[in-house]
């Protein structure tokens, strides 16, 4: 009888983004991550990402361990110092270790000093996610790139060059991915909403996250402003076939991209670039056609509102209300009612007091966590943790 073969799987995932034009250089930077897993097997490999960069990103040294146990040398073609070469994604030697359901991966990376860092994402600790680092990283371009830096809150962490752990198993463990801007890239619902998934589903459902703050689903923004360069990605409608369905390709994709592209045209004074409903409709049926495309389900999600944020009017809330009414109406993709879920019992056209941040736009943990609640009691969901044999 053939022996079964091991297949590598997803065990997490991010997104990274393109800082290239803010100019970050390492200085004693390290970045120790905690990622918790839900796949058996017995192996890993990690995944690196260096899309952006010109030069390839040094690691001087990255251990990993499983549950604070002995830590593993992680190679690369042997050698401990890890080379991430210019524009590509590139993954370490195999790791041989196993794994189970609840366990913690820890991974303790030492990037090279003054490398100039390109691949990164601003990401909240979470119960699925933490992530702790010593230096800094340096951002050595001008002004307007320092003001942003400068505004970053505390509780989020740079995760520099390092976006996914594979899980070499013999089991077919489905994905769930999710797409969009930041309130994907923000995972404090996503993160609430697995936690759970992985208490009911033990070994069986796993997931990757493709958010980019600040993405639109339309446009990219190199050439919105000069401020953000190329930082918000390029638009949803190009980058999914590369961000979610290179590798692994999940059974399931939550798609939650467009109040970027009624918000940005108004933040840069870029009207032009302002589309209306039905050049979103039409975006996100792209989306759900390439889902389809690849033998996976997309699954919409109404547009939060965003009144109190600096950039709401009239307008944009109308494309919004347009948007939201067709995924409520089209009958043929399946959708998480995201916007009733969250709006504000008495102004339907904010979020809830309390689950939101100071600009109007983003969730904050609390809200996060709400709306997974929220989310965990949809048909679409609950169908997903029934198929898995949720108990």
């Amino acid at each position: 009888m053939e022996k079964e073969k091991e297949v590598w799987t997803c065990g997490w995932g991010v997104t990274l983004t393109d800082y290239a034009k803010a100019g970050l250089n390492t200085q004693h930077y390290k970045q120790k991550i905690r990622i918790k897993n839900n796949i058996r097997g017995s192996a890993l490999r990690l995944q690196f990402s260096h899309k952006y960069g010109r030069e390839a990103l040094l690691f001087q040294k990255v251990n990993l361990s499983i549950n604070d146990g002995k830590k593993i040398p992680v190679t690369q073609k042997g050698e401990e110092a890890i080379r991430s070469d210019a524009f590509r994604i590139s993954y370490s030697d195999e790791i041989k270790a196993e794994v189970a359901p609840g366990d913690t991966i820890t991974i303790e990376a030492v990037l090279a000093e003054h490398t100039v860092v390109t691949d990164a994402a601003l990401i909240p600790n979470t119960s699925l996610f933490q992530l702790e680092s010593e230096g800094e990283l340096i951002c050595e371009e001008d002004e307007e790139y320092k003001k942003e830096f400068r505004a970053i809150p505390q509780e989020f962490h740079w995760l520099v060059g390092i976006s996914g752990i594979e899980v070499g198993t013999k089991e077919a463990v489905p994905m769930l991915a999710f797409f969009g801007d930041s309130l994907i890239q923000i995972p404090y619902w996503i993160s609430h909403l697995m936690d759970r998934a992985f208490q009911q589903c033990p070994g069986k459902l796993t997931y990757k996250n493709g958010g980019i703050s600040g993405n639109r689903l339309l446009s990219g923004t190199v050439e919105l402003a000069k401020d953000i360069g190329s930082m918000n990605g390029a638009a949803g409608i190009q980058r999914m076939e590369q961000d979610i369905f290179a590798g692994q390709a999940p059974e399931w994709v939550v798609i939650l991209e467009g109040i970027n592209d009624i918000i940005l045209p108004f933040q840069y004074g870029k009207l032009r670039e302002l589309p209306k409903s039905e050049n979103i409709i039409d975006g996100l049926k792209q989306c759900a056609a390439l889902c389809q495309q690849h033998n996976s389900k997309a699954i919409l999600c109404t547009l939060l509102p965003f009144q109190g944020h600096n950039c709401w009017n009239g307008i944009s809330e109308k494309i919004r209300q347009e948007v939201n009414q067709w995924i409520r109406q089209q009958g043929e993709i399946a959708y998480l009612d995201t916007d009733a879920y969250a709006a504000d019992t008495e102004n339907q056209r904010c979020l809830k007091a309390q689950w939101r941040e100071a600009d109007g736009l983003h969730l904050n943990s609390f809200g996060g966590k709400s709306l997974a609640e929220e989310i965990l009691k949809s048909e679409v969901i609950k169908s997903i943790l029934d198929l898995q044999g949720a108990y």
